[in-house]
C-alpha cells in the first residue's frame, strides 16, 4: 500500500487500485465484468502481470 500511495502522488493521472484474489478474478472474468474487463482492457498493471496473464490464460481454456 506505501508503494502505490508513493506512485499515486508522483503521477499526474489517477491511480485506481483493484485488489482482489485469483479466485474472485477468475470468478469475475467468467461472468464478464464490466468493471474488470474494462480495467484489463484499458489498465495498466503495475505489479502482478504475468500472474494476470496466467489468470486470463487459464479462463480462456
Amino acid at each position: 500500500k506505501k508503494k502505490l500511495n508513493k506512485i499515486k502522488d508522483t503521477t499526474p493521472i489517477k491511480i485506481q487500485d483493484i485488489v482482489q484474489t485469483r479466485e474472485d478474478l477468475i470468478q469475475n472474468i467468467k461472468k464478464e465484468d464490466p468493471i474488470i474487463l474494462a480495467s484489463i482492457k484499458k489498465g495498466i498493471v503495475l505489479w502482478g502481470f504475468s500472474e494476470l496473464v496466467k489468470i486470463i490464460e487459464n479462463v480462456k481454456n
